[in-house]
């Protein structure tokens, strides 16, 4: 089966952009369609991780966003799942949240994707036993 290429047309901020020049220069890759291509297969590749947790887990879920007390209201509606929770304050208006969670991994999931989806966010990031 031919793997054709097929040439997209995307809106970037200026931000994003810069992002994505920094990141081919410092990783060396032949271009922006490289790099692109790379963030891809890094987010199916966790995509695919989490869709095959199944059962009891525990983990640790990192969240780094703009301050703001809405992670502070979404984490209360995980608050069975939430063992423990760190908040800490960084540079440039931002916070960093540190759950250790534990419970079926459909809600683990679910409660990652919430606080993913929260325009806010800017990582999220789940890692299970």
């Amino acid at each position: 089966m031919e793997n054709k290429s097929e040439i997209i047309s995307i809106s970037l901020k200026k931000d994003t952009l810069e992002k994505i020049n920094y990141l081919t220069e410092k990783l060396k890759l032949s271009g922006r369609s490289e790099t692109i291509r790379n963030a891809i297969s890094l987010l199916d590749s966790e995509n695919k991780s989490l869709e095959k947790l199944k059962g009891k887990v525990s983990g640790i879920l990192i969240i780094i966003h703009k301050h703001s007390k809405n992670t502070l209201k979404l984490s209360h509606i995980y608050q069975r799942n939430i063992k423990t929770h760190m908040h800490s304050h960084l540079e440039n208006d931002q916070c960093i949240d540190i759950f250790i969670v534990e419970g079926k991994s459909d809600e683990i999931k679910e409660m990652k994707n919430t606080f993913q989806k929260d325009k806010r966010t800017i990582v999220s990031k789940l890692i299970t036993t």
